[in-house]
């Protein structure tokens, strides 16, 4: 049933009409990079935001890649109506440390920013190692 609402979601955002972009990748997007892992119990585990050519994306085992729209400073929509939106969290120093998905029921998913250095989960599936690896920049 977790996988299911997290998948209604993730279909949702695949109808996001296309839009024009910049040749430049947003300057503040390198902050958002990481892995982020949710609480235990939650539709998803684990999510890693990449930017790939110029968007920022959220990439996961449970759906396909989701391109997010910014709305505003550290808010981006997940879904082409904006009812499906991730805010970005930073500590008072400006570091980014973690993210809230307010899914389309309004519920707020907490997510914590992990340090992607070390890649410290030792699994070798698409997300943790090789789509990772493919996308994690900043151009």
């Amino acid at each position: 049933m977790k996988r299911f609402i997290f998948s209604a979601i993730c279909l949702l955002a695949t109808g996001i009409a296309s839009h024009a972009q910049t040749n430049n990748v947003d300057s503040s997007y390198k902050d958002y990079v990481g892995k982020y892992v949710f609480a235990p119990g939650e539709p998803i585990e684990e999510a890693y935001i990449v930017v790939k050519d110029t968007s920022l994306i959220v990439v996961t085992e449970v759906s396909a890649d989701i391109t997010l729209k910014k709305l505003g400073v550290d808010s981006f929509a997940v879904n082409a109506d904006g009812a499906a939106s991730i805010t970005f969290k930073r500590d008072s120093a400006g570091k980014v440390t973690g993210l809230v998905l307010y899914t389309l029921s309004g519920r707020a998913v907490p997510a914590k920013k992990q340090d992607t250095a070390n890649n410290a989960t030792g699994r070798n599936d698409l997300p943790n190692k090789e789509l990772y690896a493919k996308y994690a920049h900043v151009e």
